[in-house]
């Protein structure tokens, strides 16, 4: 969700640009989607302009801060 909205996307832009439904970019962000694929992974990664590495390092900090 950071790196989507540093990007200056919306959920909608994104979706449309992986090909995905907004409601699937709404449960990844929210985390309430439990599986999908590294080729999806990739996809975010590759519109975002970012390693996809960078989409997990985002998600063990927010983790990490939440959980202090």
């Amino acid at each position: 969700k950071y790196m989507r909205k540093l990007r200056g996307l919306t959920q909608e832009q994104l979706a449309e640009k992986i090909n995905y439904s907004t409601q699937f970019i709404s449960n990844i962000e929210s985390k309430n989607f439990q599986t999908f694929s590294l080729g999806t992974v990739w996809r975010i990664a590759l519109i975002l302009d970012i390693d996809m590495d960078t989409l997990f390092k985002e998600d063990l900090i927010t983790n990490f801060e939440n959980n202090k």
